[in-house]
């Protein structure tokens, strides 16, 4: 590998980033001065005139929302940028509106916000009476930045955990309960789901639900019968 300016791929800069703050999460810091640059490159990101790229809107909108949703994490970003991204989210996929949510939640002052975009995100909700699923017309550009339902599912469940821990009242319910249930059952009988994004999504969202609602060990007794009908 050479680093070269043709190699850069903005993508995976933001999802660089926001690895990087699931990999503190769990006590493992990055180098400093590699996470230094990176936020620089973000930051550089976010100020660029997003009529000279010839990317699709979606694709443009939905990396700059996974780099706010990583720069809001540590702080970097402030109501004012958040606010000049809001005037994008309807180019925005699922994906991008997840992590736009989840930036939404770590910033004060975004209350009304906060509340638009997750009514808009639950627009594309259709559920049963265990499951809930996320649907959205396709955009073949979104391949590109390895777009998938699984991974999806696994950032508005992110988002939605996020928004609950903000909310003075829990407005979803069972829903990230649900959601959590379709992403587990996604694996059709396999221990993994199929690529590498989903999987790092997908088990990120069932550490942060087992966090959050699964907070006391369970006390349980067994009895155990053998050989009796």
């Amino acid at each position: 590998y050479e680093p070269r300016d043709e190699y850069v791929s903005p993508f995976l800069s933001a999802f660089t980033a926001k690895a990087f703050n699931w990999l503190k999460d769990s006590g493992h810091a990055a180098p400093a001065p590699v996470e230094q640059r990176l936020t620089k490159c973000l930051m550089e990101l976010l100020k660029r005139d997003q009529s000279k790229d010839l990317l699709s809107r979606s694709v443009i909108s939905d990396v700059r929302a996974l780099a706010l949703s990583a720069l809001a994490d540590n702080g970097k970003v402030s109501k004012a940028d958040l606010e000049r991204s809001y005037l994008h989210v309807d180019e925005m996929s699922l994906f991008g509106k997840a992590m736009f949510l989840e930036a939404l939640t770590k910033v004060a002052g975004t209350a009304e916000m906060r509340s638009k975009l997750l009514q808009g995100i639950l627009a594309h909700s259709d559920r049963s009476s265990k499951t809930i699923r996320f649907t959205e017309q396709p955009d073949s550009s979104l391949s590109s930045i390895l777009s998938s339902p699984t991974r999806d599912g696994g950032a508005i469940l992110m988002a939605l955990l996020s928004y609950r821990s903000q909310s003075r009242t829990d407005k979803l319910r069972d829903i990230p309960l649900q959601l959590m249930a379709t992403i587990a059952t996604s694996r059709n009988g396999r221990n993994h789901w199929a690529s590498t994004q989903d999987n790092v999504f997908a088990a990120m969202a069932a550490l942060r639900c087992s966090k959050a609602f699964e907070t006391k060990k369970p006390r349980l007794d067994f009895h155990v019968l053998l050989n009796r009908a």
